[in-house]
């Protein structure tokens, strides 16, 4: 009995610590994705994005000038397009057949709104590599339809507020 306590503790413990390494390089990967958008680099953008999203806006090629032309509009119309972002919390991370999936909170703030959105991360490669997709204006099941193995327990809710 106090063998298979101790095996059980062990496990809970490596159980515990790899969720942890995964939730810092989901934080990692969504900062270097929110750098290389803030130096316009967008084919490096884009690449943080997952295969579903990126086809479901027309492919990378469509997407960069979907980027690019909502960037010239909001400059022309005088919107302060730098604002200040910052990442929240990383959600529990779930198992969804081979992959693993997570959100992670994005948080923008423009004047005197604050915009709570998330990021639906997926790793199809056990953690070491993560693809992103904005879920601001989309439904879990929207997401789900770009996400074969979605994990049902995987909620979240994105709002707007006046600060």
């Amino acid at each position: 009995m106090k063998k298979l306590l101790i095996i059980l503790f062990v496990f809970t413990l490596f159980c515990n610590s790899s969720f942890g390494q995964y939730a810092q390089t989901v934080k990692e990967t969504a900062t270097a994705m929110l750098k290389a958008k803030d130096k316009k680099d967008y084919d490096t953008y884009v690449d943080y994005f997952y295969p579903g999203d990126i086809k479901m806006r027309g492919g990378k090629a469509a997407f960069i000038k979907q980027i690019q032309e909502n960037d010239k509009q909001a400059q022309l119309m005088g919107f302060n397009i730098n604002k200040k972002e910052s990442l929240g919390k990383v959600s529990k991370i779930y198992k969804a057949g081979k992959e693993l999936h997570c959100t992670i909170e994005w948080n923008i703030r423009k004047g005197r709104f604050i915009s709570r959105w998330h990021m639906f991360g997926v790793s199809g490669d056990q953690g070491k590599t993560w693809k992103f997709i904005l879920t601001a204006g989309l439904t879990p099941s929207q997401v789900q339809a770009m996400v074969p193995k979605f994990n049902q327990a995987l909620t979240w809710v994105d709002y707007n507020e006046e600060i």
